[in-house]
């Protein structure tokens, strides 16, 4: 009956050793390989590489790794060597193409400047030419009404307006009645535009 008793503490040892070491540990050998191969970890590598450390294990591991051929590695490097050859190809096409993008590049930044400068003297242009249409208005508006009518009447109707819309309301008005009919209705109705 002792006997039994010391087999059956025996047994359960045993069980209790495989339930709480043997167990987890290979679980959590399961979920690291999986986890690993999902960060694309080659495992069998690995495994294979840890394998050639163990004195034993190593003879095994490098029995199986000569299984290869030397004609199969011979191929493997001239495919290699080959996609190198093309990778360095793709790789100085790319350059190039870079090279005229940059010059590309270049370029508009040169037009846009260009073009800056073009837009700033415009600009200084259309200032300086309101500028003398206003310095024109006040002599129009020191002038008399009759003679400024007269000689706006000489202009198009545009030119006019462009004039008068420098001009006060006040001179504006003098002037207009002093104008002819026709030119003071075509003014009067473009300048309420």
């Amino acid at each position: 009956m002792a006997k039994k008793a010391n087999e059956k503490k025996g047994s359960k040892k045993l069980q209790g050793f495989l339930l709480i070491i043997v167990i987890p540990v290979i679980f959590a050998a399961v979920v690291g390989v999986v986890i690993l191969s999902m960060f694309n970890v080659n495992v069998w590598d690995l495994g294979k590489n840890a394998a050639a450390d163990i004195p034993v294990v190593s003879s095994l591991v490098e029995e199986e790794g000569n299984d290869v051929s030397e004609e199969e590695e011979d191929t493997s490097n001239e495919v290699t060597a080959e996609d190198v050859t093309a990778k360095e190809s793709e790789i100085a096409t790319l350059e190039q193409e870079l090279e005229t993008k940059n010059s590309q590049i270049r370029d508009l930044e040169e037009q846009i400047e260009t073009l800056q400068i073009e837009a700033e003297t415009e600009s200084e242009n259309e200032e300086e030419a309101a500028s003398g249409l206003r310095e024109l208005a006040q002599v129009y508006e020191s002038m008399s009404a009759g003679d400024a009518a007269s000689i706006l009447s000489e202009m198009d109707n545009q030119e006019i307006l462009r004039h008068m819309e420098e001009m006060n309301n006040e001179a504006r008005a003098e002037i207009i009645a002093e104008m002819e009919t026709e030119t003071a209705s075509a003014i009067m109705s473009a300048l309420g535009e």
